[in-house]
């Protein structure tokens, strides 16, 4: 009995390391070492048996939680959980002229935005935020979705304004639009506030949701101004082609007593030149708009008892620019008035936005 129990185990093991070889040599044969071809039938294996069968190189990987991992071949990436192979993609084509705008959308989940822009060439974390460098532009993740991008060639350049009033020690804020139409818990002043309460954080005030407890009500201003549109005229100078003529010459040749020899002839081509022929007059159109995020700290008794405002400080921050978009360009506005807060300008200053270092900013705003 023992000896036909153990006969139809070894029977069995034979069996499945037989399927098991054949199915890793079928995909040997099938894939034969092209990624593209193994997509649909790696699924479900195990990691470890999809590299012998493949034998395809981990060039890099991102762990997206406890379980999940996202390993990087040359041409593509799996998504292994529990290490088994659930998703297996190529990655797309992406043309020269494609911005990183062109192939991702907000919302985007990581394996989604891998699919669409292909793997970046960084990743920086901090706590539940990501930023993915590309060739073209960054993304900001926030718990692996996308929140924000941002064009790295675009120059990104705000001007700043501020003020100081009286002292205000230990601050506790109030926050509160002062849009017209905007409420104070709409969804889009939370996400300007989300901002806001940053740039405060860094300067060592508090923030609070119950008017009472504040001794300072914060005002914030924002929005995009009317698109502003310049006709800019230049000129092209105008070439145009001009046929110059061949030209044939005969030439008598005579002996020393004059007498005719015969004559040989001589022939020059004709060929093309360019003649300047005037100017071309052309126009363009340049769209502008003009981006802003003010913000006014009062103080709150005084206003509260009779309406007056006595002003602690104010920041203004603002950028001209092509899109109108004001989501777009808040978090730039929001970095550019970081540190500003209790400081007197004098003037209004320029601020040459710095990519990386506001990269680590956002990442410390998403990162809560």
């Amino acid at each position: 009995m023992k000896k036909i129990i153990l006969f139809k185990f070894v029977l069995l093991t034979s069996l499945f390391l037989i399927s098991n070889c054949a199915l890793l040599k079928q995909i040997q044969n099938t894939t034969n070492g092209r990624f593209s071809n193994f997509e649909k039938i790696v699924l479900g294996m195990s990691h470890e048996d999809m590299l012998k069968a493949t034998q395809h190189k981990v060039l890099d990987r991102f762990q997206i939680s406890k379980v999940k991992t996202l390993y990087k071949f040359e041409e593509g990436f799996t998504v292994v959980e529990n290490n088994i192979v659930k998703e297996a993609y190529l990655f797309r084509t992406i043309q020269p002229e494609d911005t990183i705008q062109d192939l991702v959308s907000l919302g985007m989940d990581a394996v989604g935005i891998l699919r669409g822009a292909g793997w970046p060439l960084s990743i920086k974390q901090n706590g539940g935020a990501h930023v993915f460098y590309y060739r073209t532009g960054t993304l900001l993740l926030k718990d692996l979705e996308l929140v924000n991008s941002f064009n790295r060639f675009e120059d990104y350049s705000v001007s700043v304004s501020a003020y100081k009033g009286i002292e205000l020690k230990n601050p506790i804020y109030y926050i509160v639009p002062s849009v017209a139409g905007v409420e104070r818990n709409s969804l889009e002043f939370i996400e300007v506030r989300n901002y806001v309460e940053h740039i405060l954080a860094l300067s060592k005030g508090k923030v609070t949701n119950k008017l009472l407890e504040a001794n300072s009500i914060l005002f914030v201003n924002f929005g995009v101004g009317n698109k502003e549109v310049d006709i800019l005229t230049y000129s092209n100078p105008v070439y145009r082609s001009v046929y110059n003529p061949g030209t044939t010459s005969t030439t008598q040749v005579r002996n020393i007593y004059g007498q005719s020899l015969g004559s040989t002839q001589t022939t020059t081509p004709g060929s093309y030149s360019n003649e300047y022929a005037g100017q071309d007059m052309r126009t363009l159109k340049v769209e502008n708009y003009r981006r802003h995020l003010i913000m006014e700290a009062i103080h709150a008794s005084a206003f509260k008892n009779d309406g007056e405002k006595k002003y602690f400080w104010k920041v203004s921050a603002v950028s001209n620019g092509s899109t109108g978009d004001f989501r777009a360009i808040l978090p730039v506005l929001a970095f550019g008035a970081n540190g500003y807060i209790y400081k007197n300008t004098g003037k209004e200053v320029g601020i040459k936005i710095d990519f990386d270092q506001m990269m680590t900013f956002f990442l410390e705003i998403f990162s809560k």
